[in-house]
């Protein structure tokens, strides 16, 4: 139970972030909403997310770290948030 809720915390925590960064309420975001089509961001936007995510997460978030940089979707961008912490909790055992 513990690992759905971390998952849950996970993408609500990035929506947020995501809501933070791009000026917008975060009810509008979608799993497959688009940084820049369908939330109006840019990729300046997409960079600015990924420090905010890298510092509420304590990992290096990155635009390289999608293929479509601020066209990544949500569900992109928080499995590659679940990926990186995944990546340090196993750095750490």
């Amino acid at each position: 139970m513990a690992d759905l809720e971390t998952a849950i915390d996970v993408e609500e925590e990035v929506k947020e972030v995501t809501a933070n960064c791009l000026g917008i309420d975060s009810s509008v975001i979608k799993s497959e909403s688009r940084i820049g089509c369908d939330l109006g961001g840019s990729s300046l936007d997409a960079a600015g997310l990924c420090l905010a995510l890298s510092s509420n997460f304590d990992v290096t978030v990155s635009v390289g770290d999608f293929k479509d940089k601020c066209e990544a979707t949500q569900e992109q961008i928080i499995a590659a948030v679940r990926s990186k912490l995944e990546d340090k909790r196993l750095n750490r055992k």
